[in-house]
């Protein structure tokens, strides 16, 4: 049932994100830009904990 119930609201929610990110992005651009400048070094370092995780984890057998 969730997966249903998550099937049925991803349209809306995705639109509606789309919508407040460009509502966002016409009213103050600035803040926006600094916005995504700072999740781009977020994302990597992310990515690097994620993939420092898996390769300890294929190193040591778990």
């Amino acid at each position: 049932m969730p997966m249903l119930l998550l099937r049925i609201l991803t349209l809306p929610m995705g639109l509606a994100a789309f919508a407040l990110l460009y509502i966002a992005a016409t009213k103050a651009p600035a803040t926006v830009e600094v916005g995504s400048l700072l999740m781009w070094p977020v994302l990597a370092i992310a990515l690097i904990v994620k993939a420092s995780q898996r390769i300890l984890q294929f190193a040591t057998g778990r």
